[in-house]
């Protein structure tokens, strides 16, 4: 018997029946509808259902003898072998089989059919770790497709989290890991705690998102792939994964993007209330300035952590009665001990372990200050946020002067379309007196409008 690999091995203007009335069969109909529309589903065809399928007939495999087909796809991999005897016994000889690469195990709940109406106005963003990292990218890939469902017209967006093959992880800059089994335990430990207390959270802080799948396995994210009907990336399949986003395409979607429907993520009320309440208890009616900084471990872009002790001079240069300067530390090194610099500085600790609270801190602050960090861009993706963030100029996998000239942003301007007091700027390094030049230069601005 002949097997189908993917929807492409299907003749162009092919004449086909289902075999299978059920779950898989209807997925499998549900994806021809939407990436074959040249081929035509003549019927279903099952032995013990006998009720129109997806408004279309439904026939017992005898009168398949009188209809009009090329051939007959076996939508059942549980009864495959008992079909085709059952087909060969019948007379019909032009019939193909699945191979796995269609296999559906999931497709036992039809919950999507129970709201197709709901279905139809939402867009099913997928988040691949087989080909996307575990981390703050995430932030990058809810931006881009929260302007394609704005372009769509879709009220609802459903972030759809893809598991990785089992013998596949992925680093946080995209590449494959492949060190001994004891590292890679490791790496899968860190990265399933970054999708559940970073990556999930961000979801929340968006106000079109109302729902999430984190899919257990590639076999679920098929089902949910093959009854969408509006998918990011458009080009996805969970057969051949696409990342979404990339450092071009995000400066691109800041310039392409109107300002007024920017993306933009918020804390929730509840959080607001928990950060008003310390800053109500230890601000005293200062400004607040949230210094975020950037401290990874790991040996690869160590040139873009924070220069601590800078920063910390930056701030003792504030006038204490006038200005509340507060460090957040990095995640990875919030338990830490203290570093010296900082011993004598205000730290948040709750920022680094609650998003929700870090953009509550962020919407709180007058000032919010960066290198730049996936938290910097959390920052900057609520325009209402006001934030100067300290970029390198070569750092990345595409310098960050590059990315401008892609999105046609002339040289010494900065990312189009940010807030009024947000901006971005690039320094090979973190100066003091830099940083508080910049600071002082913002700080006037706000003033400026604000006596307007």
């Amino acid at each position: 018997m002949d097997y189908l690999d993917n929807l492409n091995d299907i003749p162009m203007q092919a004449k086909i029946c289902l075999y299978g009335a059920g779950d898989y069969g209807i997925s499998l109909f549900r994806l021809i509808e939407k990436k074959r529309s040249d081929v035509e589903v003549v019927c279903f065809v099952d032995g013990f259902k006998t009720a129109d399928t997806c408004g279309l007939k439904t026939i017992t495999p005898q009168e398949l003898l009188g209809v009009e087909y090329d051939f007959v796809v076996i939508a059942s991999h549980l009864f495959e072998k008992s079909i085709s005897e059952n087909l060969r016994a019948l007379g019909v000889a032009k019939f193909v089989g699945l191979n796995t690469l269609f296999n559906s195990k999931y497709a036992k709940t039809d919950y999507y059919n129970a709201a197709p109406d709901y279905a139809d106005d939402v867009l099913y963003a997928f988040y691949d770790f087989s080909v996307s990292p575990y981390g703050f990218d995430f932030i990058f890939f809810l931006y881009l497709a929260e302007i394609e469902r704005q372009k769509l017209g879709v009220s609802k967006i459903h972030p759809v989290l893809v598991p990785a093959p089992t013998d596949m992880l992925i680093q946080d800059d995209g590449t494959n890991f492949e060190e001994g089994m004891s590292s890679r335990l490791r790496y899968a430990n860190t990265n399933n705690w970054w999708y559940r207390n970073i990556i999930v959270p961000t979801t929340w802080l968006l106000e079109s998102c109302n729902q999430l799948t984190v899919c257990n396995s590639r076999d679920e994210a098929w089902d949910i792939f093959t009854r969408a009907k509006s998918i990011y990336p458009g080009e996805y399949s969970p057969h051949h994964p696409v990342q979404g986003y990339s450092d071009s395409l995000v400066v691109a979607g800041f310039g392409e993007t109107e300002a007024e429907d920017m993306p933009s993520l918020k804390a929730t009320p509840m959080a607001l209330q928990f950060v008003e309440q310390w800053v109500d208890n230890n601000v005293g009616g200062r400004k607040l300035i949230p210094i975020t900084l950037r401290e990874a471990p790991f040996s690869m872009n160590q040139d873009k952590n924070s220069n601590i002790a800078e920063w910390v001079a930056f701030a003792q240069q504030l006038n204490p009665d006038q200005y509340y300067p507060v460090f957040v530390r990095d995640t990875s090194m919030a338990l830490e001990t203290l570093p010296d610099e900082l011993s004598d500085c205000v730290v948040f600790p709750e920022a680094p372990w609650n998003l929700d609270i870090r953009m509550g801190l962020y919407q709180l602050g007058y000032l919010n200050m960066f290198v730049g960090n996936g938290p910097g861009m959390l920052c900057l993706l609520n325009r209402e946020n006001r934030a100067l963030m300290f970029q390198r100029p070569g750092s990345g996998n595409v310098k960050a002067t590059d990315q401008l000239k892609i999105a046609g942003v002339a040289e010494g301007d900065h990312y189009p379309n940010l807030g009024k007091f947000q901006r971005i700027l690039f320094a090979e390094k973190d100066n003091a007196d830099i940083i508080r030049q910049e600071f002082d230069a913002m700080c006037e601005r706000i003033e400026t409008e604000a006596a307007q």
